[in-house]
């Protein structure tokens, strides 16, 4: 039985996309926050589906201040 489980783990890295940007910023917003958002977005639906709602805001705040502090050393 065990040698017919099979399990798999993907992930996506890549650029964050140009069009999504230039419609934010198009709408007066400057690019760091565009890309934060772009950031948050991705991460929004995981964060919904998160079994304990109470952490929802602590969890997007860390990931906001880890994605800003990315920008300030320049990694991103």
């Amino acid at each position: 039985l065990a040698n017919d489980v099979r399990c798999g783990h993907g992930s996506t890295v890549g650029p964050l996309e140009d069009e999504q940007r230039y419609y934010l910023m198009s709408r007066g917003i400057d690019r760091p926050r565009a890309d934060r958002l772009q950031v948050r977005g991705f991460f929004e639906e995981a964060i919904g589906r998160f079994p304990h709602p109470q952490l929802a805001g602590p969890l997007r705040e860390w990931i906001n201040d880890k994605y800003v502090s990315a920008q300030e050393q320049g990694r991103v």
